[in-house]
């Protein structure tokens, strides 16, 4: 896990809930996955607009893909181990 994740993760106080719930968006800066195997680099607004972390994402959307500034839904489980659940706007 990068030194990027772990500073976001480490903002998480100790007996934070089972998941965590955060809002974000697709980078402006980095590029947009080009397929399901790529990262999703995911800004958290709430944790700075400078940081993006890479990420992977679900298909939910047949074979669409997330564009830079799609909204994404974020969990952070358990194990402090960030996922997409789910994205929604922009799309190709």
């Amino acid at each position: 896990m990068g030194n990027d994740v772990k500073r976001i993760l480490s903002d998480q106080p100790d007996g934070f809930p089972r998941l965590t719930i955060l809002a974000g968006y697709v980078s402006l800066q980095k590029p947009a996955p080009a397929g399901f195997d790529d990262s999703l680099w995911a800004i958290i607004p709430s944790h700075g607009e400078s940081v993006a972390i890479p990420l992977s994402f679900p298909a939910i959307h047949g074979a669409t893909l997330p564009m830079q500034g799609t909204q994404v839904v974020i969990g952070i489980d358990n194990n402090r181990t960030p996922h997409v659940l789910t994205w929604y706007g922009p799309h190709t």
